[in-house]
């Protein structure tokens, strides 16, 4: 035995030391997001419709109710329709309003749909960071490559509920075209 051993050390060795660097990698990531509490605070973003610097739509709470409120900036705004999403991290599930089609006529005069779909909310923060202290923001992307997402356990350029090292991945969340609304207040 300790002949062979000592005969096929490098494959030994050439077998051993990735599978060890691997698991002191994977450790590694687990032992940074130990004592790191999970988001708990609902987020409500956007998608199809994001202009800066003053957006088009945004969300009003008006008794206990979500609305979506379109604002136009200039005559002839160009439109899609955005997607409205609230995201629950606790429960991991995303609940989506689809506004109804405007006419071309409407474009031009402020709007505003009920969200029923969102359920009872009783107010909406605009800051940066949530309650629980997560930040809405993009992860990765920007030419980490491939050992760089295999080991954070990232998809490049995807949004997600961030804090410290702890990462939260929001579905529906497009890259360049998503927009922040707020988080919503227990």
């Amino acid at each position: 035995m300790k002949q062979s051993l000592k005969e096929n050390f490098v494959l030994i060795a050439g077998l051993v030391l990735p599978l060890a660097m691997a698991l002191i990698f994977l450790m590694a990531t687990k032992i940074s997001t130990m004592g790191i509490e999970p988001p708990k605070t609902p987020v409500i973003f956007l998608t199809g419709a994001v202009s800066y610097p003053s957006p088009l739509w945004d969300i009003e709470v008006r008794d206990g109710m979500a609305y979506a409120v379109y604002q136009p900036r200039d005559k002839d705004n160009y439109l899609t329709a955005p997607v409205f999403y609230l995201f629950d991290p606790v429960e991991q599930t995303l609940k989506e309003f689809r506004l109804p089609p405007m006419k071309k006529e409407d474009m031009n005069n402020p709007a505003s749909y009920p969200i029923q779909d969102f359920g009872k909310i009783q107010s909406l923060s605009r800051a940066t960071t949530s309650p629980d202290g997560y930040i809405f923001t993009m992860q990765g992307g920007y030419g980490y490559g491939f050992l760089m997402n295999l080991f954070s356990g990232g998809d490049s350029g995807a949004y997600a509920l961030k804090k410290e090292a702890y990462m939260v991945k929001v579905p529906q969340a497009q890259p360049y075209n998503t927009q922040f609304i707020g988080w919503v207040a227990p």
